[in-house]
């Protein structure tokens, strides 16, 4: 799933240092987009489903995101006033069906159809560890949010430095109770699934 999507994205034309925003509910399909987005060295925005309109085409411009994938028709109805003022938008997905807007699954249809296998063995192997993975935006009560720019190389160590009070056995149970666009969730969620 992740590696149609990442033929996806390149069949669009995302590459290296294109911005993608997430705006989604935690779900299996988040982490498909997020691993897919960093193995082609493209920059996931992960940004809260509950933020204002003005922080949200704030996020959208600075980032200059270049598609964002939205969960449902509850997040659509927030951000769909704003987009209008978004010029580096392209294209809104989302996860449900929602009338006019165009389906995640077209980028993995998009994916199957690609003949770009071995380009995304060649990105892979490409992608530095000080290389851009994500612009993780502050919640604005100090002004406009501040991008908050992780490499790979930042995530990786959150992952490792946590490892030790993260420890988890093959039958574990983790209690989910961040969003996914938060970095401590984010890096809870790669640790369970390693």
């Amino acid at each position: 799933m992740v590696d149609l999507l990442s033929l996806g994205f390149l069949e669009m034309g995302v590459g290296k240092g294109d911005t993608v925003a997430t705006i989604m509910k935690n779900c299996p399909e988040w982490n498909y987009f997020d691993m897919a987005l960093l193995q082609i060295g493209a920059v996931q925005v992960p940004v809260y489903p509950t933020i204002s309109d003005t922080n949200y085409e704030f996020i959208f411009n600075d980032a200059k995101v270049k598609f964002i994938v939205v969960s449902d028709d509850t997040i659509y109805s927030r951000i769909k006033d704003v987009l209008g003022e978004v010029p580096s938008l392209d294209v809104v997905f989302c996860i449900e069906n929602i009338d006019g807007l165009r389906s995640w699954t077209d980028i993995i249809e998009r994916g199957k159809k690609s003949e770009k296998q071995e380009i995304l063995r060649n990105l892979k192997s490409l992608i530095g560890e000080n290389d851009l993975a994500s612009l993780i935006y502050t919640s604005g009560t100090t002004g406009s949010p501040k991008g908050v720019m992780l490499s790979h190389r930042n995530i990786v160590s959150n992952f490792t430095e946590t490892a030790v009070i993260l420890q988890q056995q093959a039958m574990s149970r983790v209690l989910s109770f961040l969003p996914l666009c938060h970095v401590f969730e984010r890096i809870v969620n790669y640790r369970g699934a390693r």
